[in-house]
């Protein structure tokens, strides 16, 4: 796997703005992930396998912004970042509609398997409520994100062959 410099300064700036700014943007309970649009913007480009390794690691960024349940974003995030990967650029091209669409499925799929994670490892959590207050609306905004960014996205992260360091 390459290391995309890109990708990293991207990484870290959502990670950034997802820790300040998202809180303060957020519509009643829906907030955008930041995180999960440029981990699945890259592994659509890049598949599955550098979807899952950037998963990881945008998985490790996000615990460290979470309050509860340490390590179900490593798991989730992984598991979503290779589940991206599969739809790869070629299944839609640069499309940024194709790709909201995409990454609407992407997020609710996101958030429902760390609701299910918490579920599982003993966090009291209502999944209807959740569904309807927070992840179906935090799908929403996400994939309204992406929108606006995933052709920009594209075009940054697609430069990789110049900026790698190992070959």
């Amino acid at each position: 796997m390459k290391l995309n410099y890109r990708f990293i300064g991207l990484l870290l700036a959502a990670w950034i703005i997802q820790a300040t700014l998202v809180p303060h943007i957020a519509i009643k309970t829906a907030k955008p992930d930041l995180i999960l649009i440029i981990i699945a913007t890259y592994a659509f480009l890049e598949g599955p396998s550098v979807g899952a390794v950037t998963g990881f690691f945008g998985g490790l960024l996000k615990d460290l912004i979470t309050v509860g349940g340490a390590g179900i974003n490593v798991l989730t995030m992984t598991i979503v970042g290779y589940l991206s990967g599969l739809f790869e650029r070629n299944l839609f091209g640069s499309r940024s509609f194709l790709a909201m669409m995409i990454m609407f499925v992407v997020s609710l799929f996101s958030q429902l398997l760390y609701a299910l994670a918490l579920f599982i490892f003993g966090e009291p959590i209502d999944l209807w409520l959740s569904i309807r207050y927070v992840i179906l609306p935090s799908a929403v905004y996400t994939s309204l994100l992406t929108l606006l960014f995933f052709s920009y996205l594209v075009k940054i992260l697609s430069h990789h062959r110049e900026d790698t360091v190992f070959k």
